[in-house]
């Protein structure tokens, strides 16, 4: 009888564990979840992955001062208060988009978002929607790099899937196509888009395309001769080693552009042109303390 007993109780148990997994799906995938970004500022996403949407639903994510990238998105939203034009290179689901877009709009300005893999470029596009951002958030479902072309770049099975756009998943290296998570993706170059878009000025670049950073500002060399725009960017010393270069690399590539570089965490840095005196590295520790 304890035998019948217990096993029925295994049951009940399975079956409320089954559907209370699918409750949690079905929520996920049917309803927005709106995170709180910023003190100021909270967005709504169609997919942005379990962990991110059970964190960061109640609480901002800069909340405490040291949470999911912070200091950059503290940097992004107040360095964009005086920009017209912004490129988000790497832009994901939206998250540093929709803080760009919230800010440049109240000047009539414009973001440029970036990001290559189809699933997650679905998934920025709806969020972009549900957010109200269609007219000044510009989506461009292709990757940003040194020349045009295309490319086979392995994706994580779980980022391809539909039920499982996580920010905290990532693109991995180049591959072929005998990968069976590869997928192709298309290329193009900032230089290239500035002229097919007649776009007049760049403002801010935000790059975080794991380990292509370097390849990426190779192909805007005559924009950022030009334009002379702010660079936020992430460089992983391993990441950049995927693709045949170093963190020093990039520091002399922009260095000889005449930038200047500030490391404000680790592997997250800042680029300002050396004429922009407003801009110490003490103002930009203010911008994010």
């Amino acid at each position: 009888m304890n035998e019948i007993r217990s096993s029925f109780l295994k049951l009940i148990a399975t079956i409320y564990m089954v559907l209370r997994k699918t409750w949690w799906k079905q929520i996920i995938k049917s309803s927005p979840v709106r995170l709180n970004v910023t003190a100021n500022l909270s967005f709504k996403f169609n997919k942005y992955g379990f962990i991110a949407s059970k964190l960061f639903q109640s609480e901002p994510l800069i909340k405490y001062g040291y949470g999911f990238e912070s200091r950059t998105l503290k940097l992004i939203e107040n360095l964009s208060k005086n920009c017209k034009v912004v490129f988000d290179v790497g832009a994901n689901v939206g998250l540093h988009s929709f803080v760009f877009a919230s800010v440049v709009k109240q000047s009539n300005g414009t973001v440029f978002a970036f990001e290559p893999v189809k699933s997650t470029f679905s998934t920025l596009s709806n969020n972009i929607a549900i957010n109200n951002f269609s007219e000044c958030v510009k989506a461009f479902n292709i990757g940003l790099s040194n020349e045009k072309g295309s490319f086979f770049i392995s994706v994580p099975m779980e980022y391809k899937s539909t039920d499982n756009n996580d920010v905290f998943n990532s693109l991995n290296f180049k591959t072929t196509d005998k990968d069976s998570s590869a997928e192709m993706i298309y290329l193009s170059t900032i230089d290239e888009l500035v002229i097919s878009n007649d776009i007049k000025t760049i403002d801010l670049i935000k790059i975080d395309i794991e380990g292509a950073e370097l390849l990426c500002l190779q192909g805007a060399k005559k924009s950022l001769t030009e334009f002379r725009p702010i660079i936020i960017f992430e460089c992983f010393e391993m990441y950049c080693n995927r693709y045949d270069y170093t963190v020093q690399d990039l520091i002399i590539y922009l260095t000889e552009l005449e930038y200047k570089l500030y490391q404000y965490e680790e592997a997250q840095w800042i680029a300002v042109p050396k004429e922009r005196q407003d801009l110490t590295l003490n103002n930009i520790i203010q911008f994010y303390s």
